[in-house]
């Protein structure tokens, strides 16, 4: 749990790309927002802070889900929570307006049926961050290969067209002729 905290409040690009998340989203209305593969969810906490409706989902029993779990108990910071069993996210509900998939996508080897699974909960015009577009990590063996391009070209198979290299919007749909 330390080295998560250590990482995701030190590491450059890591607390860029949280920082540029958490200024993203707005914050005038309350948004249903997903944050997937949460660890010590940052996002989730903080956007649960500032009022909106968080859902943080991770594999049970992690140390760093237990640990976001604790830490929302301790400060009274609304969250709910859902354990995983890993793989494709089973969601039932209403349609998110946010979710946050950073650093977990790789970790899942049908990565494609988790990009649609996501895809399919997001409302149009919705927002999916995952940096899976970019991340090019080949020092950690228990990340599955996905090709830059080919995460891309399944998030817009998805209709989730990419806004910039961590943000991709669900297109509306075409209205009919």
């Amino acid at each position: 749990v330390a080295r998560q905290v250590i990482y995701n409040s030190h590491n450059v690009d890591k607390r860029r790309m949280t920082e540029y998340i958490l200024g993203a989203i707005d914050n005038q209305k309350r948004l249903k927002v997903l944050d997937f593969g949460c660890g010590i969810g940052l996002p989730a906490f903080t956007l649960a802070e500032k009022g909106h409706d968080v859902t943080a989902m991770d594999i049970r029993g992690t140390g760093t889900f237990e640990f976001l779990k604790w830490r929302a108990l301790r400060h009274g910071v609304p969250i709910r929570f859902i354990d995983s069993e890993g793989g494709p996210p089973r969601l039932t509900g209403e349609e998110l307006d946010v979710i946050v998939a950073m650093d977990c996508i790789e970790h899942i080897e049908d990565w494609r049926g988790t990009v649609r699974s996501l895809a399919d909960r997001l409302k149009p015009t919705g927002v999916l961050f995952s940096n899976n577009g970019i991340l090019e990590d080949k020092l950690h063996p228990e990340h599955y290969d996905i090709g830059n391009k080919e995460f891309i070209a399944t998030c817009m198979a998805a209709d989730l067209m990419p806004f910039n290299q961590i943000t991709y919007i669900k297109r509306q749909p075409e209205p009919l002729p």
